[in-house]
């Protein structure tokens, strides 16, 4: 038997079931060739994505942008004039 109070107890599992959470994580990346992505975002680009969020009915930002990111991929194959309109340079409103 250890000498460890419950307290301690407590905080050691928690320590390894994160530990074994952030393994599994790496190692779901690892297979899915998962990288990470950053961006700066400003006023106008967060509320586009907010509106997309909201009428998509979507929980996370993430889910929303990889959604939209293997649309427009799909589209970019199918039709490319159609995508170029999609892609076009616009003037945020």
């Amino acid at each position: 038997m250890t000498n460890e109070t419950k307290a301690e107890r407590r905080r050691r599992l928690a320590k390894e079931r994160q530990k074994a959470k952030r393994e599994r994580d790496a190692l779901r990346r690892a297979v899915l060739g998962g990288r990470r992505f950053s961006m700066d975002m400003f006023q106008a680009t967060a509320d586009a994505l907010a509106l997309i969020c909201q009428r998509g009915g979507f929980d996370e930002p993430a889910e929303a942008v990889t959604l939209l990111l293997h649309n427009v991929a799909e589209i970019a194959k199918r039709d490319e004039s159609r995508f170029t309109e999609l892609v076009s340079t616009r003037r945020c409103t």
